[in-house]
C-alpha cells in the first residue's frame, strides 16, 4: 500500500485500526501464555523428572526445606521449584540429597 497517497484522516484511521489489531493480538498472546503456564504446571505434577547433565532424576519429595549456610537461613522448596531451577537440582545432587532419585538408564 502506498501510504503517501492517503490523507491525514485516512492515515489516522489506519493507525487506529492497526493499534486495535495489536491490542487484540497482545490479549490473545497473554491468554495463550496463561494456558501454556497451566499446562506446564500439569506436566510437572504428572512427571516430576529433572535432567542435570546427562542424567535424569525423579523428584521424590514434593515439599522440603533446605538450609543455605551462606545466607544462614532455611528455605522451603517444592518439586516444581526443583524442576524449574537447574542450579537447585545440581545443588541437591552435589549434597547427596534424598529429594532426587537418579533414574537408571535401561540397557
Amino acid at each position: 500500500m502506498d501510504y503517501s497517497k492517503l490523507s491525514a484522516e485516512e492515515l489516522v484511521k489506519l493507525l487506529q485500526e492497526k493499534d486495535e489489531q495489536i491490542k487484540t493480538s497482545e490479549e490473545v498472546i497473554g491468554e495463550l501464555q496463561t494456558e501454556l503456564t497451566a499446562k506446564e504446571d500439569e506436566i510437572m505434577e504428572l512427571s516430576p523428572i529433572v535432567k542435570v547433565g546427562k542424567d535424569s532424576y525423579e523428584v521424590v519429595i514434593p515439599v522440603f526445606n533446605l538450609y543455605d549456610k551462606d545466607e544462614n537461613k532455611i528455605t522451603e522448596y517444592t518439586a516444581k521449584d526443583v524442576l524449574k531451577d537447574n542450579e537447585l537440582a545440581a545443588k541437591l545432587i552435589k549434597q547427596g540429597s534424598g529429594v532426587l532419585r537418579k533414574i537408571e538408564k535401561k540397557k
